[in-house]
């Protein structure tokens, strides 16, 4: 309310060379996984897949409410806009935060409503139509806000052991000071409207009147509810009224407008809060405070500029920590225009906004492409309560009117969201205007926390598409045969409503012994055969005691708290949690609970690559002595032939989930299922119905036998890490899945500080692991043998950790305890600032006599550079590399800071030419491509792109230190293609005998590699390489790179690339499978795909390259399959067959040389 004057009335405004931990099939398959990586300022991963948003961004305009009301905090008491607790700090807050988090993926711009006549006054907080007298208080009820009894109270702070008694507040205004006041009224709520049932108004009107006259007084003693006689002092004097101070009427404010209030109660009291700003009108309009620009740095310190300046400096206490205004700012005053300002919007989207009186300037246009992308958010804190033209009108009206605003706007290609913050804002009228506005329902928020979740959830909605996405694809065997199966896992970020989802798919799917056909229908779907939460085996960790159950009563205490808590506020349903994360569906809001629905209970699998595990030979027969020979019987033993076949995944659902991956009655079902201890501050994070995407079991899983040198015995471990969903790696004893249980959870290693247990001796001599080195461990670990005979777990420290070095973990297998780690940074001369980090590591032995234990480790990491890790003398007393074996850059010489391309991908190794070759079978061949997929922007191309690369390098013992010692290769052609058997009539039965168009194709150079100087194409003089390098480009740049590890076999290597959408607003991208000679990097001598579909390999299969047949060796699957990774390889009886899983969910298989694979040879063997 407000004192009425005379005068107007104010108004305002992201030689046989082994690999270990492998298995023995010497045809290794893949599996697809987006391997996301960071950004060139290193952020934390983005947490939506980047296949799913597009480089056009949106255009959000955010609309923040700035009537007068935004003084109140969020329970309607007046505090004053500048108070940290007003709903206006808040809203402020939290924007600033948006700005932060989501700076470089949206366009973002500012509106607030058109003020006008803005003055200075004082704030009081009041409380209307109040009881002195503690019978009418019924604490605790909640009343009708006109009730004659009261739900709540204050103390009366001229009345000593007096309280005021009292349903509703509102903010009052005056131009003075006025302290406390104490008012009374008899002519006030004579008549209740029918309108109006709580009597709460009287009939008056909100503008003119007539309104009830008050006298107002600064003290009131006593309980008496009883009305004095108008005037009468000796009346007011003993119904305990004192020290009068002014008669007058009081109108409307913007609060009271919202809750069509025009009837304060008979009795009404305040106390001073501070000063602010104050408009009695609005215009009714929009004010565009920032145009929509690319939310970068300069965008968001313009939008921080203006919400950081709020009203003049309140005098209480607990609002001083916030500066008075320096500059313009954002006022808060007036009333609640939603349907002009929603009309301002559709101006300034359409481009008709003009008027200088609602923002327009010379910059105001143009908007920035956003492939029709346009978004209005709106955040009020009540209902809006003035037509365009500022006239205060009904509620049922003004509703009206802002729905037809949001209506117009829709027609337009903008959809409005509303979020309704504060006790005021009232559910339906605001979903009335939110359906009109394309988004079905109004966003409600109450504190901080909410609203952050509110607008998360909002962002992520528009930031997500509804498709389908496949996350990767696995197989139970490298040969053709008639059991073979392949996995596939997709994601489903929005159902069948394009409500956001997030729910994840498991398939199984047959393979046509005869001709590698993939059969459908599927068969079986995992996320369709969860059984109910209570017959579920789910474990976790414990810290201190190791695995246990699943279950409220086995989590630890800082466990069970982070359940209890949701947005930082404690609701006590951490136990409700533990059943929903089950999948006990009955807490879910569709079955009358409070928590989020699911479609179905497993969440999106996106970067885990399903792993398969069923009875594989990993060679260890031929380790000397007791392992040699136990690890014979352990293999040929009936428990671990005939133990369950598994295929495991992480999901975000928060746990690693293990399912039966045979194809009889069982196929598919959960054995059992593991959620990381590393996890539980965000899981409670799942249950929020405005739950917005996070990463949780994210990560590769690693899976390999060890020797139990204290127990003689054999198992299998599973080694597993949250990817982008935390700093954390964790190890599971897989041996006999069927009979899994807590004991199997072997350990967790995390970046919380963790106390080293007492088995860890010699390496545990610290208190506390010192855990600053482990950031996002995106790649996959490896559990191999090292020459001293310990059983370790090599991974790799990931990116963004505390520390920001690049280090290479070695940790025992069976306990986890840190055996050592070895820091790169002292080595690293990129000049780059940290964070750095390193990527998947690959561990080889290169012993003469193949002792199947690990030696030398490569790994890449975000500096470009390219490690040799040393571990061929005591285990935690590896040295550091002394300086990279070599380092990716887009130029020879010296390499600049920003020629440097980043390694992601795990590298392969492949064997040197035998003895009568140039290379006289010295050394072998390591393999890796560059470039990164994995925070917010990586998908954005951009005008002028890095050149990433793919290198294939000769280690014969020494580093290589220069680009220029690489022979280069280039992309000769790319484009569609015509079979070149057309010039020999002997094209396959069935092939046309003219131009036969096929699918876009790469072709490669074969630039002879002078390993020697006799090598065939070079001479004397030739200067000599160790290695080759191809440039992934042709003409110009197109952003494409190598994000997944590659595959050697049959003489080639075999990789796939990725390259984000040219078109930016198209989400997504395309890939090509590249096949080069192993040796060479360049074209083969043999064809390496069945171009004309025949379902043969052979010299048919050539195509036109300006009149010359050549050898296809890159193929693009097109966009209808999307973006790939490394693809699996099955052996059939005389062509391969490379199955991928693309990024629009699509599966697709390449038919490939087989059998002699056109006279390539293979001297090695890998074993996994």
């Amino acid at each position: 309310m407000i004192k009425l004057y005379n005068s107007n009335s104010i108004s305002f405004k992201y030689k046989i060379l082994k690999v270990i931990g492998q298995q023995v099939p010497e045809m290794i398959y893949g599996f697809i996984i987006l391997l996301m990586l960071i950004s060139d300022v290193y952020a934390d991963p983005s947490q939506i897949p980047l296949s799913l948003t597009t480089s056009g961004q949106p255009n959000l305009l955010v609309i923040l409410d700035n009537s007068n009301s935004m003084d109140e905090d969020p329970n309607g008491v007046a505090v004053g806009s500048n108070c940290p607790t007003s709903k206006s700090e808040i809203a402020r807050s939290v924007i600033k935060n948006m700005i932060s988090r989501y700076s470089g993926q949206i366009n973002m711009g500012l509106m607030t409503y058109q003020l006008s006549g803005v003055s200075t006054m004082f704030i009081h907080n009041s409380q209307y139509d109040v009881s002195y007298n503690s019978v009418n208080y019924t604490q605790g009820v909640l009343n009708n806000r006109a009730s004659p009894l009261k739900s709540k109270s204050i103390a009366n702070p001229t009345s000593l052991n007096d309280f005021i008694y009292f349903n509703y507040q509102s903010p009052y205004y005056d131009s003075k000071n006025q302290g406390y006041g104490f008012c009374y009224s008899p002519t006030a709520n004579a008549a209740v409207n029918p309108a109006h049932p709580d009597g709460f108004n009287n009939g008056e009107d909100p503008v003119n009147g007539p309104w009830d006259s008050y006298r107002c007084f600064a003290k009131k003693t006593g309980s008496s509810d009883t009305l004095p006689s108008w005037g009468d002092s000796t009346s007011e004097t003993a119904q305990g009224y004192s020290s009068f101070n002014f008669e007058s009427p009081f109108g409307s404010t913007d609060s009271d407008n919202a809750a069509d209030i025009t009837d304060v109660g008979k009795q009404l009291t305040w106390s001073f809060v501070g000063s602010a700003y104050y408009s009695k009108a609005s215009p009714g309009l929009g004010y565009l405070q920032t145009p929509i620009e690319p939310l970068n740095a300069a965008q968001g310190n313009a939008l921080n500029t203006l919400l950081a300046c709020n009203v003049p400096q309140t005098t209480l206490a607990v609002c001083t920590q916030n500066a008075a205004c320096t500059s313009a700012g954002i006022q808060n005053a007036g009333n609640t225009p939603i349907q002009g300002t929603l009309q301002t919007a559709k101006q300034y989207f359409s481009g008709s906004l003009n008027n200088a009186a609602q923002g327009y300037t010379a910059s105001t246009y143009p908007l920035p492409i956003s492939c029709g992308k346009n978004f209005v958010i709106l955040v009020t804190d009540g209902l809006p309560d003035t037509n365009m033209s500022g006239a205060i009108v009904t509620p049922v009206t003004a509703i009206g009117g802002a729905a037809d605003a949001a209506r117009t706007l829709l027609a337009s290609d903008v959809k409005t969201y509303v979020v309704g913050f504060g006790s005021a804002a009232q559910a339906a009228p605001l979903d009335t205007i939110a359906a009109a506005g394309g988004t079905v329902r109004s966003y409600s928020a109450s504190d901080y926390p909410s609203l952050v979740n509110a607008l998360d959830s909002i962002l992520q909605n528009i930031l997500t598409s509804a498709s389908s996405s496949s996350a990767s694809v696995a197989a139970n065997s490298t040969q053709l045969n008639t059991g073979t199966l392949l996995y596939q896992a997709i994601y489903n970020p929005s159902n069948a409503t394009n409500t956001s989802d997030w729910s994840g798919q498991l398939l199984a799917y047959k393979v046509d012994s005869s001709n590698g056909t993939i059969i459908t229908p599927r068969l079986w779907d995992a996320s369709s055969l969860l059984l109910p939460s209570t017959v579920r085996h789910i474990y976790s960790y414990n810290p201190n005691s190791g695995g246990v159950s699943f279950s409220w009563n086995n989590l630890t205490t800082s466990q069970q708290a982070y359940l209890n808590t949701l947005s930082g506020f404690n609701d006590s349903k951490g136990s409700d949690r533990v059943a929903w994360l089950s999948g006990d569906q009955s807490y879910e809001q569709l079955q009358g609970g409070t928590f989020r629905n699911r479609t179905n209970l497993l969440g999106d699998i996106v970067d885990s690559a399903p792993v398969y595990v069923g009875s594989q030979d990993y060679a260890y027969s031929f380790l000397p002595g007791a392992e040699g020979s136990s690890y014979n019987t352990y293999i040929n033993s009936s428990a671990y032939n005939n133990r369950t076949a598994m295929v495991y995944a992480g999901a975000n659902d928060g746990m690693l989930h293990g399912f039966d991956a045979s194809a009889n009655s069982s196929g598919g079902q959960e054995v059992f299922a593991y959620v990381p201890n590393a996890l539980y501050p965000k899981l409670s994070q799942l249950t929020s119905p405005n739950y917005v995407h996070q990463f949780y079991v994210d990560g590769m899983s690693g899976v390999g036998d060890f020797y139990d040198k204290s127990t003689s015995t054999w198992h299998t471990l599973l080694a597993g890490a949250t990817g982008a969903g935390g700093k954390a790696l964790f190890a599971l004893d897989v041996t006999d899945p069927a009979n899994f249980s807590a004991s199997k959870v072997l350990w967790e290693f995390s970046n919380t500080v963790q106390p080293v247990p007492a088995s860890c001796s010699p390496w545990g001599s610290n208190t506390n692991y010192d855990v600053n080195d482990l950031g996002y461990t995106l790649g996959q670990s490896s559990v191999v043998r090292l020459q001293d005979g310990h059983w370790v777990v090599l991974a790799a420290n990931g990116y963004n950790s505390v520390n920001g070095h690049a280090v290479l973990f070695v940790l025992d297998a069976k306990s986890g305890c840190m055996i050592q780690k070895i820091d790169t940074f002292g080595a690293d001369t990129s000049g780059l600032a940290t964070p750095n980090g390193l990527s998947s590591p690959l561990a080889i032995d290169t012993n003469p006599n193949n002792d199947m234990s690990a030696d030398t480790v490569y790994a890449g990491d975000l500096h470009g550079n390219f490690w040799k890790f040393d571990l061929s003398g005591a285990a935690g007393s590896y040295p550091m590399p002394s300086a990279p074996f070599f380092v990716a850059c887009v130029t020879s010489g010296s390499c600049t800071a920003d020629n440097r391309q980043p390694i992601t991908a795990k590298p392969n190794i492949g064997p040197v030419g035998s003895e009568d070759s140039d290379q006289k079978n010295v050394g072998w061949m390591v393999y890796f491509g560059t470039g990164q997929y994995f925070a917010p922007g990586d998908n954005l191309v951009g005008s002028n792109p890095q050149v990433q690369s793919f290198y294939g390098l000769w280690d014969q013992g020494t580093s290589i230190n220069d680009r220029s010692l690489l022979q280069a290769q280039t992309i000769t052609y790319q484009g569609v293609g015509s079979l070149a058997c057309t010039l020999t009539n002997t094209c396959p039965t069935g092939t046309p005998i003219t131009t036969t168009t096929i699918k876009t194709i790469s072709v490669v150079s074969k630039n002879p590699v002078c390993y020697a100087a006799n090598s065939v194409g070079c001479t004397t003089s030739s200067p000599l390489k160790k290695g080759w390098v191809l440039d992934l480009i042709y003409s110009t740049a197109q952003g494409e790179r190598v994000v997944s590890a590659p595959v050697v076999t049959r003489g080639l290597v075999v990789f796939a690339t990725l390259i984000p959408s040219a078109n930016q607003c198209k989400a997504g991208g395309d890939s090509n499978l590249f096949e080069v000679g192993a040796l060479s990097g360049g074209q083969s001598s043999f064809a390496p795909f069945d171009i004309n579909g025949d379902g043969v390999v052979n010299p048919q299969d050539q195509v036109l390259i300006n009149g010359v047949a050549q050898y296809v060796t890159g193929i693009n699957l097109g966009v209808g399959v999307g973006i790939i990774n490394t693809p699996t390889i099955i052996v059939g009886p005389t062509v391969d067959y490379k199955y991928v899983s693309g990024s629009t969910g699509a599966m697709a298989s390449v038919t490939d040389a087989g059998g002699g694979g056109g006279g390539a040879k293979r001297s090695w063997r890998q074993l996994k």
